[in-house]
């Protein structure tokens, strides 16, 4: 009886074994078959080229030449070493400051008369916000404007 038990033991093993095995050959097959089919169907170019940030960078830049905004306005100051605040038509706005704009304006007097270019920057989930983002600064009055 031992023996009968141990011979039926050892066939269901193998039998499980081989069952495993022609499932995972089939799961294989068929997963190859799956990419083989996408590749040859699919002929366009993938949709990620970089990182999200420079990704976001290029669409910013490429948005921000379309609507680029040129305006007079009076220098206030520095808020933080990113912001800068303004004044147009007598209304205070802070500015996020592009890279290298920081060394322009630490210097300036407050009150000096400045040509701006900036853009404005919205967000779908928060359609009050505005952020302004200044790209480029000019004083108009060159002997007025630093310390």
């Amino acid at each position: 009886m031992k023996k009968r038990n141990r011979q039926t033991t050892a066939t269901l093993s193998v039998t499980i074994l081989l069952l495993t095995a022609a499932i995972t050959s089939a799961e294989q097959t068929a997963a190859a078959e799956a990419a083989a089919s996408l590749e040859a169907t699919s002929t366009a170019e993938p949709i990620v080229r970089g990182t999200i940030v420079e990704t976001q960078a290029v669409t910013q830049k490429e948005q921000a030449e379309e609507n680029i905004i040129e305006e007079t306005a009076i220098y206030t100051g520095l808020a933080d070493p990113h912001t800068a605040e303004f004044k147009i038509d007598g209304e205070a706005a802070a500015f996020q400051l592009e890279e290298g704009l920081m060394e322009k304006l630490e210097h300036l007097r407050s009150g000096t008369q400045m040509e701006l270019k900036y853009t404005v920057k919205t967000f779908d989930n928060l359609p009050d916000v505005r952020q302004l983002i200044l790209h480029e600064v000019e004083m108009t009055d060159k002997r007025k404007g630093t310390k």
